[in-house]
């Protein structure tokens, strides 16, 4: 159970890293009018 709830907090840091520097990149990347702010 221990390694198994290891496991899950990993992966959502994982998947959370992913998305915030998606967020940041994917505007950067498309232009100043994407831009979500």
């Amino acid at each position: 159970m221990y390694l198994r709830r290891l496991y899950d907090l990993s992966v959502l840091s994982v998947a959370g890293t992913l998305s915030i520097t998606s967020l940041f990149s994917f505007p950067a990347l498309a232009g100043l009018g994407m831009r979500p702010f």
